[in-house]
This record gives C-alpha cells, sequence and structure tokens, in this order.
C-alpha cells in the first residue's frame, strides 16, 4: 500500500469516527467507493471533494477549526504553535503519524498558517 493510499485509509477513519452523520456516510460509503473504482477522473476528483468537505465539516464542529481547514491542517497548527495539545489534537498526531511522519505538519495550508487556534 502506498503512503497516498495509507493516508486516504486514516482520512476515511477519521471522517467516519468523528462525524455526527457518521451512518449517513457509512451507507454511501459504498457508493463513493464504486464511484471512485469505476469512474473517470471527474468522477474520482468529485469523491475526493466531498470527502474533504466532509473532513472540513468535521473540523469545524468537533475541533473547533476553521471552516475551510481539514482536521490534518487544524492540528498542524496546534503542534507547530508549541502549546500544549488538547487530547484529540494528540491522539490525531500519533495516528497519522503511524502512516506518514510528520503528516499534521506537512499538511499546514498555507491560508491557515498565521491564523490564532
Amino acid at each position: 500500500m502506498t503512503p497516498r493510499a495509507k493516508t486516504v485509509a486514516v482520512g476515511v477513519l477519521f471522517w467516519f469516527a468523528f462525524a455526527p452523520v457518521a451512518i449517513l456516510g457509512l451507507l454511501l460509503l459504498p457508493v463513493g467507493i464504486l464511484l471512485y473504482a469505476l469512474g473517470n477522473d471527474n468522477i474520482r476528483e468529485r469523491v475526493f471533494q466531498v470527502g474533504r468537505a466532509a473532513d472540513q465539516f468535521d473540523n469545524a464542529l468537533l475541533f473547533g477549526g476553521l471552516s475551510q481547514e481539514t482536521i490534518s491542517s487544524h492540528c498542524g497548527r496546534w503542534v507547530a504553535s508549541g502549546k500544549p495539545l488538547p487530547l484529540r489534537v494528540r491522539l490525531v498526531v500519533m495516528l497519522t503519524d503511524c502512516f506518514e511522519t510528520d503528516h499534521c505538519l506537512n499538511a499546514i495550508q498555507p491560508p491557515f498558517i498565521d491564523q490564532p487556534l
């Protein structure tokens, strides 16, 4: 399994583990996987964008992050700030580091680098 595939797998776990709409997402997950596997690049991009939107929704809802930022980027900003890490941020960093070293630090999105936590 490639590092990108591992990162995607962890991302999918985060989307469904933290979202209050996880049941709906789990019901629709096979449809997304099928569309991704059978689809062309346009369909694959759309499935990826829906997953990213779920990630951003979970970040805003559960982590109190910015609505256009992913969970990994938000947690990376916590790590980079040097402030004590909340438990949920430590868990995200620990799990993502199992698949990609310094994933959260590498995922910090440029528009959010200087935003306060």
